[in-house]
């Protein structure tokens, strides 16, 4: 259980900050070409490994469909409850009219707004880094010596001067 656990938190929460540190190393650090090229390289691996799109993509897929999993998987072993919960329905004060449509494997799942702030975020991790390993992509093959790994990315989005 515990490799689980390690492993969650390498894909989940290493990686991807691991990946911003790279990040910010390529877009910031003077670099000479063969140091730019290998962390480009261990950073598109980085990013391969990282998985908290695929991460929230599960939950929120999962969360959809947690109720419908449930009630295949019981089946109609509840039957026989659902039965005596509804001819008892005034002995159970806490049991509603949403509990007998759900029966007795119901499962309401509500997504919280955190998710909703969580999935933002990724969406921005995602964009950022394709954005920067663009742009440094651009830089180590554009650069013949000079330093800054940044240079390449202003140019390629239109502000260099046409040529006459």
């Amino acid at each position: 259980m515990r490799l689980i656990q390690l492993l969650f938190l390498l894909f989940l929460l290493a990686l991807p900050l691991l990946f911003l540190l790279c990040l910010a190393l390529l877009w910031a650090a003077p670099l000479q070409p063969r140091t730019q090229r290998r962390l480009l390289v261990a950073t598109e691996v980085v990013h391969a490994w990282s998985a908290p799109d695929v991460f929230v993509l599960t939950i929120v897929a999962s969360s959809l469909e947690l109720d419908r999993f449930a009630h295949f998987i019981i089946g109609h072993e509840c039957d026989a409850i659902d039965a005596a919960a509804r001819r008892y329905r005034d002995v159970f004060a806490s049991y509603t009219a949403d509990d007998e449509a759900e029966g007795c494997a119901g499962i309401r799942v509500r997504i919280l707004p955190g998710t909703y702030v969580f999935v933002v975020a990724v969406l921005a991790w995602n964009a950022v880094g394709a954005l920067i390993l663009h742009c440094a992509n651009s830089a180590a093959a554009s650069r013949g010596g000079e330093r800054g790994s940044g240079a390449a990315c202003s140019a390629s989005s239109g502000d260099a001067a046409p040529a006459s």
